[in-house]
């Protein structure tokens, strides 16, 4: 089926750590999500996708792995998954440091970015 290694996923923090989206002020929260927005774009547009999962663990309990707000962008492909939720599952999996899947290393999250990069930055 689907494997959440091989895709181009993208997670977007706040610049002032916190740890819920209620901590964040109203300016943060409109960039924040305004950011999630143009990535969304740019995601969808490179994986040549009509879709994405956007999604928000906020809290420990809700599959929050790391103490500090951040929007998962997740390009989506028709039928990458055989129940369409199986997507959070696979999330929860990917985020664990026991993952029994391979995770990318630093080489290739670093030619990832760089790949990407260009579609932000203005020449």
């Amino acid at each position: 089926m689907f494997d959440l290694t091989l895709v181009l996923d993208v997670l977007i923090s706040s610049i002032r750590p916190a740890k819920r989206l209620e901590n964040l002020s109203r300016e943060e929260v409109a960039d924040l999500f305004h950011t999630a927005v143009k990535v969304q774009k740019v995601m969808e547009a490179v994986n040549l996708s009509d879709s994405t999962t956007v999604c928000v663990q906020d809290g420990k309990n809700a599959g929050q792995t790391v103490p500090h707000v951040h929007i998962h962008i997740l390009p989506r492909q028709p039928h990458d998954f055989a129940r369409n939720d199986e997507i959070y599952d696979k999330l929860a999996q990917h985020d664990r440091e026991n993952n029994p899947e391979p995770i990318r290393s630093i080489a290739e999250m670093s030619e990832e970015a760089q790949r990407l990069r260009n579609y932000f930055i203005e020449h």
